[in-house]
């Protein structure tokens, strides 16, 4: 039989589960004293199944602090309203009853792409250490065929949603997600699009998911595989939106956890130094073509002439300044303007960063900086 501690130590918290399962609060940066609880907050949980599974071994608390052990504090939330979902879904009323039994908060109507405007305000009031969203799907359309860029939007919602300011004021300091804390997002497999991914398909036809949480400021910091089979043996049984009947496939599902970018700015002192940088793991790998003016109309033979091996010295530093690496830069174009008479030369250029938070907006305003800058 499955290991159940397995499927909960997944969760990084330091969890008082079974004594086989060893804590890793190290790796999720909690180590030592704590002034209160480790905050989960689990989005879209269907019939509840999957915060019921997680009862069967955590240590929960209420607030009142820690005594043997680490205690949780979970908050378990579904979009349905209760009406909808108790007609939806033949197993969430016991599955309510558990989690009441246990004083574990139960909320209805929750939108993952508006936390703050859907989660009661005393609830969400301190943030929370983890937020977990297993399986997202956007809701299907009747009679249409479900677009793989609703499912995209979705994403990018959700991320946007945990790092936004639960304060009422315009730039309050306070977020969803708390100072360290981690989003841990389950995709079935193939549709990440990550390079760790169980299934690997065109970019295309992924829900991109880094590049969604790379607009909310969000990297990928680990990749894990799903301990389905454990979580079922606790009684976790993903069923898709509305318990539709399709069970989809959600065996080889990858977790993907996203922290806050967090990196040391540029500065000569700082070059080859070792940092508290947060890597990226898997960074994306963005391919652009940039067409730079090397000399203008009336400017021939007054100038210096443009060198390109100067040029790709010169992008690498300008690029290393914004903890972004060339991997790659090559003419494919050469040309005269026949309007302007402006000599253009295009070049084709791949660059990564291993700390930053990227997405393909990024990426284009990178591109056209790029332009601005070393265009004669």
């Amino acid at each position: 039989m499955s290991d159940p501690a397995g499927a909960v130590s997944l969760l990084n918290l330091g969890l008082d589960v079974a004594s086989d399962c060893v804590s890793a609060l190290g790796d999720a940066g909690m180590s030592g004293e704590r002034e209160r609880v480790p905050r989960v907050l689990v989005l879209g949980d269907g019939d509840f199944s999957f915060s019921v599974s997680m009862l069967s071994t955590l240590s929960l608390s209420k607030g009142e602090g820690m005594s043997t052990g680490m205690a949780v504090s979970l908050t378990a939330t579904c979009y349905d309203s209760e009406e909808v979902l108790l007609a939806s879904y033949p197993e969430a009323a016991s599955n309510i009853a558990r989690l009441a039994a246990k004083g574990v908060p139960v909320c209805y109507g929750v939108d993952a792409t508006d936390i703050v405007n859907t989660l009661p305000e005393d609830i969400i009031s301190s943030g929370f250490d983890r937020v977990v969203f297993n399986f997202p799907q956007f809701p299907p359309r009747p009679k249409a065929r479900n677009k793989i860029q609703l499912h995209r939007s979705l994403l990018r919602g959700t991320f946007a949603a945990a790092v936004a300011s639960i304060d009422r004021t315009e730039n309050g300091g306070r977020a969803v997600l708390a100072e360290g804390g981690e989003v841990w997002m389950t995709l079935a497999r193939g549709q990440g699009g990550t390079a760790g991914d169980s299934e690997i398909r065109r970019y295309e036809d992924t829900w991109q998911i880094q590049d969604m949480a790379g607009q909310s400021g969000l990297v990928l910091k680990a990749l894990y595989p799903f301990p389905l089979e454990p979580f079922r043996a606790l009684g976790y049984h993903p069923c898709g939106y509305q318990n539709t009947g399709q069970r989809f496939l959600s065996g080889d599902s990858m977790t993907h956890v996203f922290v806050r970018e967090s990196y040391t700015p540029y500065s000569a002192d700082t070059v080859g130094v070792a940092s508290a940088d947060t890597p990226c793991l898997h960074p994306l790998l963005f391919q652009r073509d940039v067409s730079l003016v090397i000399e203008r109309e009336g400017a021939r033979g007054t100038s210096t002439p443009f060198n390109n091996d100067a040029f790709r010295a010169d992008l690498t530093l300008y690029l290393q300044r914004q903890m972004v690496e060339l991997t790659s830069c090559t003419v494919f174009d050469d040309f005269v303007h026949p309007k302007t008479k402006c000599h253009h030369r295009g070049f084709r250029l791949s660059f990564h960063s291993p700390v930053r938070a990227m997405s393909r907006e990024r990426a284009n305003a990178i591109t056209e900086a790029i332009r601005k800058h070393f265009s004669r």
